[in-house]
């Protein structure tokens, strides 16, 4: 029988022991892919590099511990005979064992997709969560702070822009947190010292030696200001969307499209809207530059926008 262990390594990593040396080049090749753009890389281009890159450390054996849940679906899959045994310190980092009772107090009550993207990053302790466009994304972070271990007393907020620290700040407040828990970072205050703090990654980065003062960190992003809205006039960049405007999402759920109305705005850090940026043209032949991990909405579900293919028919572009 093969054996495979897995233990925590050096905090982020996660490290695999093996009795078959087949299972642990299979890994080795499931974390490997193509780095993008690697047919006008030089190396490439002089045939010493074949363009791929591992996220797997073959020294090691290691990768990273955001990769386990795949990681464990692709040997279960593959591997099935394989005797899998995982170290404590792994299903403690993943918050196995943790199943809060949780509250939803505050202010305005979650609706049900909302409390949905609580519930599993609070169990989980670590993870990502696609939120769409005015889809709340304030109050899921607020819930979120809200649901935490009683033993995670300090939560640091990141947003992408300085006007996005007080607005953030003051939806928290509106929400029903006190004044007094919520701090902000800037060129202008330093309040570190309070339970939840709100800060752009610039200021952040001059202050990196406060990051080992909290227990919960939570990184907000948004799409690219070119990102086209539909409207009853027509379609109009996010970034020329302003409070009042009325535009036309697409309702999953009834498969419809009906009006909304825009109640806040903000815009983004110019420097984060060019990251990734892809370009769609469309059979009409107009063009647009989206950010390639935006989800689009086709005959076939939800696509980010870098695995979309010429077959692909996108129903919506806002989601």
């Amino acid at each position: 029988m093969i054996n495979l262990h897995f233990s925590l390594y050096k905090g982020l990593w996660i490290k695999t022991d093996c009795s078959d040396r087949n299972l642990i080049l299979d890994i080795q090749d499931f974390l490997t892919d193509y780095k993008k753009g690697f047919k006008f890389m030089p190396k490439y281009k002089a045939g010493v590099w074949d363009g791929k890159i591992s996220l797997f450390n073959k020294g090691t054996r290691t990768f990273p511990y955001g990769l386990f849940v795949d990681v464990m679906k692709h040997v279960k899959k593959e591997w099935s005979d394989a005797k899998i045994t995982i170290d404590d310190d792994i299903y403690k980092m993943w918050g196995a064992g943790f199943h809060p009772e949780y509250k939803y107090e505050l202010s305005l009550k979650p609706y049900p997709f909302q409390q949905e993207v609580v519930e599993a990053l609070v169990k989980c302790t670590k993870g990502i969560a696609v939120v769409a466009t005015a889809g709340g994304k304030s109050l899921i972070i607020s819930y979120i702070i809200r649901n935490l271990p009683k033993n995670q007393n300090k939560s640091l907020i990141i947003v992408p822009t300085v006007q996005l620290v007080d607005q953030f700040k003051g939806d928290m407040i509106g929400y029903g947190f006190d004044e007094s828990e919520i701090g902000s970072v800037n060129s202008k205050s330093k309040e570190f010292d309070r339970d939840v703090v709100v800060s752009t990654w610039q200021s952040l980065k001059n202050n990196m030696d406060k990051l080992n003062l909290f227990d919960a960190v939570i990184c907000d992003e948004c799409v690219s200001g070119n990102t086209p809205i539909k409207t009853p006039n027509g379609d109009i960049p996010i970034k020329d969307i302003n409070i009042g405007d009325i535009l036309i999402s697409y309702n999953k759920e009834t498969g419809e499209y009906e009006n909304d109305v825009v109640n806040d705005v903000f815009v983004n850090n110019p420097i984060s809207s060019n990251d990734d940026m892809y370009e769609l043209c469309f059979d009409d032949g107009s063009c647009m530059r989206i950010t390639g991990n935006h989800e689009v909405f086709t005959t076939s579900g939800k696509v980010m926008v870098k695995y979309l293919t010429d077959d692909d028919n996108i129903i919506s572009l806002s989601l």
